[in-house]
């Protein structure tokens, strides 16, 4: 979204991304493909966010577009959403013989949902058509001197991605962690004390982020 945003205002810029099979991050997709001796068949599973929805004014411009030129479409419509779905107690627990469980719709969120057409992978494939991405790659270390940025892909700083070109500023789109690790030599200490974080079920300091781990399970029936 950053670098749409930029190109718009007439900024170039370039996109490292780790994943392997396209960019999205936690908006990815994943194609499985399964045959038997008479027929093909596949599906889509989005393996991280199933759908999203649209609250600033900012963000709607964008989904309004989107959603004109068929990248994404409008979920929890159907009247059918709006119903309870009946587990017996083989599917629950035999102390607890029958529980009726609300699906998502948007009379329960508020506000209307969107799904990726094709895929939340698809949503971004499309939208980085006309940026320049570079995938399947990570960025270990980062070096400010004289007012720009060098990449590198070892955390020494003796692999540099891109060394025909320096850049005037970097965004991490990165797990606190992560992102603070890629300040820790960078030659930045004011935006490296911010980004100090820790994994764990406490907050180790008031000035210390506290990331917890999200477990996503995705199951095809």
């Amino acid at each position: 979204m950053c670098a749409i945003r930029l190109r718009e205002l007439g900024v170039k810029s370039v996109i490292f991304d780790t994943g392997k099979r396209g960019p999205g991050g936690r908006a990815s997709s994943r194609k499985f493909e399964f045959s038997d001796s008479e027929d093909k068949f596949s599906f889509t599973a989005d393996h991280a966010c199933q759908f999203f929805t649209a609250q600033t004014p900012t963000f709607k411009r964008f989904v309004q577009r989107w959603e004109n030129e068929g990248y994404v479409k409008r979920c929890f419509e159907n009247p059918s959403d709006l119903s309870l779905i009946d587990l017996t107690d083989s599917e629950i627990s035999h102390e607890k013989p029958t529980a009726r469980v609300p699906r998502l719709s948007q009379e329960s969120l508020g506000i209307p949902g969107f799904v990726g057409v094709g895929g939340m992978g698809a949503l971004w494939e499309r939208l980085g058509e006309s940026l320049e991405i570079h995938t399947d790659t990570w960025v270990a270390s980062a070096r400010r001197h004289d007012g720009t940025w060098r990449l590198f892909k070892d955390s020494r700083g003796e692999k540099e991605l891109c060394p025909e070109r320096e850049f005037s500023a970097i965004v991490i789109s990165h797990c606190g962690k992560c992102a603070e690790r890629l300040m820790r030599n960078a030659n930045a200490p004011a935006p490296h004390r911010i980004l100090r974080a820790r994994f764990g079920p406490k907050q180790p300091s008031p000035h210390i982020l506290q990331i917890q781990s999200v477990f996503v399970l995705v199951a095809a029936v």
